[in-house]
């Protein structure tokens, strides 16, 4: 069974062209205050209500104007999951290298901002681009990456 778990996790990082390369000997930042940010301004400086959903496939971008709720979804089904698999490759990479760097270190980043630079930027992993209003957002405390977004209605 972890044979075919390794596995995936490889075809998966292949997949997102990800960097396994691993170096966990970088400064610690020193702030221990989570983002709490729960209110957006739009355009015309309205509140905008916003929720948080887990980062995973079908948050991204790429293949956004494939959903809706017309007939064409069954034709573009097939594309729909190969974008969603696309993008639960990258994130895949991420909880790995967020597991390697908890053995590590013996704790997670504790700040979002220390959460780009020592698992995204210093392990060169490109999150899927999100759509405009979309932000990621770390919680250190779920140990979770999650997507901000405004609130669907």
């Amino acid at each position: 069974m972890r044979i075919i778990l390794l596995s995936v996790a490889c075809a998966a990082a292949i997949l997102a062209g990800c960097d396994f390369t691993v170096n966990f000997d970088s400064k610690k930042a020193n702030s221990n205050t989570p983002p709490t940010s729960t209110e957006t301004v739009n355009e015309t400086q309205q509140p905008v209500e916003t929720e948080r959903v887990i980062a995973k496939g079908g948050v991204g971008k790429e293949g956004q104007s494939l959903r809706g709720d017309d007939v064409n979804q069954t034709i573009s089904q097939p594309a729909r999951v190969l974008f969603d698999f696309k993008q639960d490759a990258k994130f895949l990479v991420v909880q790995h290298t967020l597991n390697a760097y908890e053995a590590y270190n013996g704790k997670v980043p504790q700040t979002h901002e220390a959460f780009m630079k020592e698992i995204i930027e210093e392990h060169n992993i490109t999150l899927p681009e999100l759509p405009e209003g979309h932000k990621y957002v770390w919680d250190p405390k779920e140990k979770k990456l999650f997507v901000e977004r405004p609130v669907k209605r």
